[in-house]
């Protein structure tokens, strides 16, 4: 587990969205967005082991599983790990929240809105990787070790 604490929870209303499209220009930068900087890899320990946060593992397979929707040559057995990687996530989360209704009888143009779901702290994810990042790309610079990037808050944390 990533060392920090997600607590209190967060509320989510889910709504429909214009963005996240399968096909257009802007999917893709949309989608990415989503990353953290180490693109959601963390280095942890004395040894600073590289581990990869299930959440934005999750992020990565849904970003692919788009991106093979569309592809003349789908790679069939990085849309297998990830649609099993994403099974494990639903099971795992256990969202008990309760949606009414069949969603092919909404008119999504005038009931955007979907159902509250109670949910972990994201954005405590996104800070710890920001810190986790700078961290390693300081270690990089001290250990003469290539780290591609620089983050934009290294300088505000070194004091530069």
């Amino acid at each position: 587990m990533l060392p920090i604490d997600l607590l209190p929870s967060v509320g989510l209303v889910a709504e429909e969205s214009v963005h996240f499209a399968l096909d257009t220009p802007e999917a893709y930068e949309e989608w990415m967005h989503y990353l953290p900087p180490g693109a959601g890899v963390v280095r942890l320990g004395p040894e600073n082991r590289a581990f990869i946060v299930g959440m934005f593992h999750e992020l990565h397979c849904l970003q692919y599983l788009r991106d093979e929707v569309v592809a003349v040559e789908p790679v069939w057995p990085h849309v297998q790990h990830c649609m099993n990687l994403l099974r494990r996530a639903v099971l795992c989360d256990a969202d008990t929240t309760l949606e009414p209704g069949d969603f092919t009888e909404r008119d999504f143009t005038s009931d955007r809105l979907g159902q509250y779901h109670v949910c972990r702290d994201w954005g405590a994810v996104y800070d710890q990787m920001a810190v986790n990042w700078v961290e390693w790309w300081k270690y990089g610079k001290a250990h003469n070790i290539t780290v591609l990037g620089k983050p934009k808050s290294v300088d505000a944390v070194s004091g530069k």
